[in-house]
């Protein structure tokens, strides 16, 4: 686990930036929308998931990229 945050540590902070970046978007949005802090919260989490999701991938496909070379 180790090896791979030191060899991918600047794919895992992209992802975490795009993470941030979307996050102070879409909880921004919906608070202009709504005004609820729930529906915040849950906007919230959802893109936190989707974020953590697709930058798995992202990373499982580098790591596959790296190895074929």
């Amino acid at each position: 686990m180790k090896e791979i945050i030191k060899a991918h540590y600047k794919d895992i902070l992209l992802v975490l930036g795009y993470i941030i970046v979307a996050e102070m978007i879409y909880i921004n949005l919906v608070d202009d929308l709504w005004h609820l802090w729930y529906i915040n919260l849950l906007v919230g989490v959802g893109i936190f998931i989707i974020g953590i999701i697709g930058g798995y991938f992202y990373i499982k496909s580098v790591i596959k990229e790296k190895t074929k070379e």
